[in-house]
């Protein structure tokens, strides 16, 4: 499972995905936002990070770990399930 960045599911983070798939996993993005707005795909400038942390504000911790949840449950048939994320905001101490 490949968790989006604050951009949305991207064009990068379905080429994330892509790569998984042509090692032989079976890759699946939850799209967190769609709660919010449909399809965000979102790139990396200014105005779209911007963009994306006004959807990050929106976004709900207990609605995500239930479209993840669900994403689980998606690809539970191919076996185990691993969870690789990418920065969805700023973390205090790591900088912005």
């Amino acid at each position: 499972m490949v968790i989006q960045e604050i951009v949305g599911v991207n064009r990068h983070i379905k080429s994330v995905c892509d790569g998984y798939t042509h090692d032989g996993y079976l890759a699946i993005a939850p799209a967190l936002f769609d709660r919010y707005q449909k399809n965000v795909d979102l790139g990396y400038s200014p105005d779209d990070i911007a963009k994306g942390r006004e959807l990050k504000a929106k976004a709900q911790t207990d609605a995500a770990l239930k479209d993840i949840a669900a994403a689980r449950e998606a690809a539970a048939h191919a076996g185990n399930v691993s969870v690789i994320g990418y920065k969805v905001g700023t973390v205090p101490g790591f900088g912005d």
